[in-house]
């Protein structure tokens, strides 16, 4: 009876520096550490998260306030290579700098991106220094951003250097509704922005409405990864920047243009496309991937698609 006893107790005793031992889940937080990136770029009707479809994967290191400090991405493409990412903060905790190494030089990500906030704290400005450039390209891009009387993102402007100066590449508008979301966009790109001939100097204009808002669904993803996300989806942001959702839902996050279910419509040129973003996530509710669907006057595609893995770590 007094082995059975002294058991129990040891049992108990056990359980209770079991339950002090254990971290409390509120002093931790689980970020995202590894991020699959995929897209379709044949447009034939492939819409799985497969190596087949694989852009890039990053793995994601965080400093001892837990904000991004680098982020290492892999490219199928460079099989020996990799472009290492660095992140700069302000003292109120704002990305202020990021910039991109490249380990080969025959990757052309080699940029730094500048970012620049106004008195109330919003975002301002982007610069983008594109470092070593092959000839014939432009060496700089600039952002600039503009907001309505509620703050809300009214206009984005993109400007590059042409001999020395800066001139405008394009821009677009936000039209908000009743609710005070964006339901459409023009966007307006000046065709030759080099020619020194102003009779030359024209634009073209698209027109997108969106239409069947859905939930915001992204939001478990770190706003500066979105940053990156945007930077590296195409060679340079401006080159990308008025048909990139991780951007628009870095700038603006209460619209998520790109990454809610709904349907678009362009007039220029006119055709109907519409998109589908599938999501999954875990018990805790965590994104754990994405697909961003897209048909256009036909077969599906892969506009993007995300698999990401979370780790804990420990708060102050």
């Amino acid at each position: 009876m007094k082995l059975r006893a002294l058991a129990a107790l040891c049992i108990v005793l056990l359980a209770a520096c079991t339950k002090d031992n254990t971290p409390d889940n509120q002093n931790f937080v689980t970020l995202p550490t590894k991020v699959w990136y995929y897209y379709d770029p044949t447009g034939h009707g492939d819409t799985t998260l497969t190596a087949t479809n694989l852009y890039a994967y990053d793995t994601i290191y965080y400093n001892s306030l837990l904000q991004i400090s680098r982020v290492v991405m892999y490219m199928p493409a460079y099989p020996n290579d990799s472009i290492v990412l660095e992140f700069n903060y302000n003292s109120g905790g704002n990305l202020t700098k990021m910039k991109m190494n490249p380990s080969n030089s025959r990757i052309y990500f080699r940029q730094t991106y500048d970012l620049r906030y106004n008195s109330a704290g919003k975002l301002d400005s982007i610069g983008i220094d594109q470092g070593v450039v092959d000839p014939g390209s432009d060496p700089w891009y600039g952002v600039q951003l503009k907001y309505n009387s509620k703050g809300n993102l009214e206009r984005i402007n993109s400007y590059t250097l042409v001999k020395s100066k800066v001139v405008l590449m394009s821009f677009t508008n936000f039209y908000r509704n009743s609710s005070d979301q964006t339901d459409s966009v023009d966007i307006n790109y000046f065709d030759n922005y080099k020619s020194d001939d102003p009779a030359l100097f024209y634009y073209t204009r698209t027109n997108i409405h969106f239409q069947n808002y859905g939930p915001n669904d992204t939001a478990t993803l770190p706003p500066v990864y979105l940053f990156k996300l945007a930077a590296t989806r195409t060679t340079n942001l401006v080159i990308d920047i008025h048909n990139n959702g991780f951007l628009y839902q870095y700038l603006s996050p209460k619209d998520m243009l790109m990454f809610r279910p709904g349907g678009v419509r362009t007039t220029q040129p006119l055709q109907n496309i519409s998109y589908l973003n599938q999501l999954t996530r875990d018990e805790n509710g965590l994104l754990t991937s994405s697909h961003n669907i897209l048909s256009q006057n036909g077969p599906l595609f892969l506009l993007s698609g995300l698999r990401v893995q979370h780790e804990k770590f420990q708060t102050k």
